[in-house]
C-alpha cells in the first residue's frame, strides 16, 4: 500500500466516523429508514485549476479529490439527517 492509499483511507475512516456516515447504498437497504435523500444527491468535488493539478501530482491530486468529494457527502448527509430530525419532531404530539 503506497502512502497516498493509506492517507485516503485514513481520511475516509475519519470523515465517516465524525459524521456517522453509512456507505452508499446502505441508508436506503435499513429496515424503517424511508430518509433515503442523500442517495439522490449527486456529489461533484470542486473544479481544481491546471497550475494546482501540475503543483500536486497525480498521487496527490487523487487525495484532494477524494477529500473534496468526502467533505460533500458528509455535508450532504448531516443536511439530510437535519431535516429528517425536523420533520420527526414535528410529528410529535405536544407536551402538555
Amino acid at each position: 500500500m503506497d502512502l497516498a492509499t493509506f492517507k485516503r483511507n485514513l481520511l475516509r475512516q475519519l470523515v465517516e466516523n465524525a459524521a456517522g456516515l453509512m456507505p452508499a447504498g446502505e441508508r436506503a437497504k435499513t429496515p424503517g429508514c424511508r430518509n433515503t435523500q442523500i442517495e439522490r444527491f449527486q456529489v461533484m468535488p470542486p473544479k481544481i485549476s491546471r497550475k494546482r493539478k501540475q503543483q500536486l501530482g497525480l498521487a496527490g491530486l487523487e487525495l484532494e479529490m477524494e477529500m473534496a468529494s468526502l467533505l460533500c457527502q458528509s455535508q450532504l448527509y448531516q443536511r439530510s439527517n437535519h431535516l429528517f430530525q425536523l420533520r420527526s419532531h414535528n410529528r410529535s404530539p405536544p407536551n402538555p
